[in-house]
C-alpha cells in the first residue's frame, strides 16, 4: 500500500468553501471520531486527569503530527503547522462561545466544563505540560486544562468511560502538501491505453528506450511487460519498465481486388445515372432553342453546392484511389 495523500491544514480563506475557517468546539472522547469536517487524533497516552478537582489536561493539537482521516472522499492524512495552530488558537479564544465542550462530537451533549488554562507549548522538557502533567510535547503544541463544574458528571462520563482526550471540531481548509505525488512539479508525459491504464515517463517524450511507469496512489510502479494500444491507435511494447518498440497506426488502404469488385458492382448504377443526366441536359437544350428571339434570358440563379449521392461518393473514392496509384 502506498503512502496516503497528506494535506496541510490552512487558514487561507480561498479554501473555506463558503464557511468561516477555525475551531468551533472541542469534544471529550476516548476514541476520537473521524469527522467529515473536523479533525481528531488518538490521545489515549497523552492525557492527565484529576478526579478530585474534576480536571482534564491534554494536548489539543500537535504540530507536524500526521492525523489519519477517512470520509466520503477516501483515506488521507492531515497535518497542522505551528503557525496554523497558533492562528487557530487565537481565533478560537477570541470568538469562542460560553459552552465549547461536548461528548463524542454530539453537539447536544454539552459537557459542563470550561477552559481553566490554555497555552502554546515551548521547550518540551521545561514546559508546564511536562513539568506539571508529565506530557512531553513538541514546541508549538496547543494544550488545554479544562475544569468541570459537576463532579458527579465528570466521574460518570469522563473517568468511568475514559473520555479524557480532546478532539476539535470546525471547518478547516486543506492544501496538498509536497508529499502528494511529485507529478505536480515534475515535468512528465503520459498516455492512456484503450483499457484505461495511464502510462507516464519523466522523459521529454514517449520513445524507444525511455523508462515508463504508472501510479499506484502516491507511488510509481512498473508497467507490466506486454503490448499496449494507446487511445490514438499507437501500439507500445514494454519490457522491464522500458519502451522497446512503438508502432504508429497505419492508414487503411483497399487492395486491388476490393477496388475492382466495387467498380464492377457500381458500374451499371453509374451508367444509368449518367444516361438520365444526359437526357435531362438534352431536354434543357431543346427548351432553350425554342425560346422566341429577343426574349429575356432567365436570370441566372446562384447555384448551390450539389450534395453527392452515396453512389457518386463511391465513384469519387474509386477515382481518387486509381489516381493515387
Amino acid at each position: 500500500m502506498g503512502k496516503l495523500p497528506r494535506y496541510q491544514i490552512s487558514m487561507d480563506p480561498s479554501l473555506s468553501d463558503g464557511e468561516k475557517l477555525g475551531m468551533k468546539a472541542v469534544a471529550y472522547t476516548g476514541d476520537p471520531a473521524i469527522m467529515v469536517k473536523g479533525v481528531a487524533f488518538n490521545a489515549k497516552k497523552l492525557k492527565f486527569t484529576d478526579a478530585i478537582k474534576g480536571r482534564v489536561a491534554a494536548p489539543v493539537l500537535i504540530p507536524d503530527m500526521p492525523i489519519y482521516r477517512r470520509d466520503e472522499s477516501g483515506e488521507y492524512e492531515v497535518v497542522f503547522s505551528k503557525e496554523v495552530i497558533e492562528k487557530l488558537y487565537e481565533d478560537f479564544m477570541l470568538n469562542k462561545e460560553k459552552s465549547v465542550f461536548n461528548l463524542d462530537h454530539i453537539s447536544t451533549e454539552v459537557a459542563p466544563s470550561f477552559i481553566l488554562e490554555s497555552w502554546i507549548t515551548t521547550e518540551p522538557s521545561k514546559d508546564k505540560s511536562f513539568t506539571k502533567y508529565g506530557i512531553e510535547l513538541p514546541e508549538g503544541s496547543l494544550f488545554f486544562v479544562s475544569q468541570f463544574t459537576d463532579l458527579d458528571y465528570f466521574k460518570k462520563e469522563i473517568i468511568e468511560k475514559d473520555r479524557a482526550a480532546y478532539s476539535i471540531e470546525g471547518f478547516l481548509g486543506m492544501q496538498l502538501k509536497s508529499i502528494k505525488n511529485k507529478m505536480n512539479t515534475q515535468k512528465f508525459v503520459s498516455a492512456t491505453t484503450t483499457s484505461g491504464l495511464v502510462i507516464s515517463t519523466d522523459a521529454e517524450a514517449m520513445a524507444e528506450g525511455v523508462e515508463v511507469y504508472t501510479m499506484d496512489g502516491e507511488n510509481k510502479v512498473a508497467v507490466p511487460d506486454g503490448e499496449y494500444t494507446l487511445e490514438n491507435g499507437t501500439m507500445v511494447t514494454i519490457a522491464e519498465g522500458k519502451i522497446t518498440a512503438i508502432t504508429e497506426p497505419t492508414e487503411e488502404v483497399m487492395d486491388k481486388e476490393t477496388v475492382e469488385a466495387i467498380q464492377k458492382a457500381v458500374a451499371p448504377i453509374i451508367a444509368e445515372m449518367e444516361k438520365k443526366f444526359e437526357a435531362q441536359l438534352a431536354a434543357m437544350k431543346v427548351e432553350l432553342s425554342n425560346q422566341p428571339a429577343g426574349s429575356k434570358t432567365p436570370e441566372k440563379k446562384e447555384s448551390k453546392p450539389v450534395e453527392l449521392s452515396a453512389v457518386q461518393k463511391v465513384k469519387q473514392l474509386i477515382n481518387n484511389k486509381n489516381t493515387s496509384k
